[in-house]
């Protein structure tokens, strides 16, 4: 748990033949940034969905505080030009402290859920090298080095962007871990593009030329084990109409959703 301070984990089970719609709460905020929160609804499970109807989906009317603890900031809904153009709530005073505990509360009509999360210090990687692909000359991956600190309980999450190519921050496949098996000790690990379509060929590697930035994220117990389960059953769950597990979130009340604060450290890497 992050610097000791105590956070909690709900299981929040959706029977997707009902289909009934949820919120979404999905926010996060680096050391060193504003907050970024992003409220939406569920597709009920039996609908057509097209991508020109994720707009429909973002919930607009939301009250959204956040409290670092010493200041408390109501967010404002804009379109945030900086990454996406995905409309959002996000700070404008508050920005990401190491060691602060954040609590984030969003109100819904009449609903409000809450959820916190702490801070911690930023991590850097030793190494990241690029390593060229079997058999070309022309497809690049990247390995990263990092030596963990003695102090037991890291827990680690990789993104990447592609300069040029993606909006935003997107997770690494594969690249969430703890020190639970290296603690204290050298992590070696290899860094592969983002693709989240596991139903088709995935191209796992960066193409020479391009630039990746390299975000390593040092993030809590509750947040890893939330990251973990939701991962697991995305890589596990190929069937929509099989019984899911119980989807986890640290926020109260029946929402879907993380509030997550993060230390991170930025690497930029040329692919040559």
């Amino acid at each position: 748990m992050a610097l000791g301070t105590p956070g909690c984990i709900s299981d929040v089970t959706i029977d997707p033949a009902e289909g009934e719609i949820h919120y979404v709460i999905e926010g996060e905020i680096d050391s060193g940034s504003f907050a970024r929160v992003l409220v939406s609804k569920t597709q009920p499970f039996f609908s057509t969905f097209g991508t020109s109807d994720l707009a429909e989906l973002v919930v607009d009317h939301a009250v959204v505080f956040l409290s670092d603890g010493d200041t408390m900031e109501q967010l404002q809904f804009v379109i945030d030009t900086f990454y996406t153009k995905i409309p959002l709530y996000r700070s404008f005073r508050i920005r990401g402290e190491v060691g602060k505990v954040y609590r984030l509360s969003v109100t819904i009509d009449s609903l409000e859920f809450v959820a916190r999360d702490t801070l911690r210090a930023a991590i850097h990687p030793d190494a990241i090298r690029v390593v060229a692909a079997e058999d070309s000359d022309t497809l690049f991956g990247l390995h990263m080095t990092l030596t963990d600190p003695p102090e037991y309980g890291q827990c680690y999450c990789m993104s990447l962007k592609r300069v040029g190519r993606d909006a935003d921050f997107q997770n690494a496949p594969l690249a969430l871990f703890s020190d639970d098996l290296f603690n204290g000790e050298v992590w070696e690990a290899p860094l592969f593009a983002p693709n989240f379509n596991f139903l088709t060929e995935r191209d796992t590697y960066f193409k020479k030329g391009e630039i990746v930035v390299v975000k390593t994220r040092i993030i809590s117990r509750t947040v890893y084990d939330i990251l973990f389960a939701a991962e697991y059953q995305s890589l596990m769950t190929f069937n929509p109409f099989q019984n899911g597990q119980p989807i986890p979130t640290n926020f109260s009340g029946e929402v879907l959703g993380l509030w997550g604060a993060y230390g991170i450290s930025l690497d930029t890497v040329l692919i040559k």
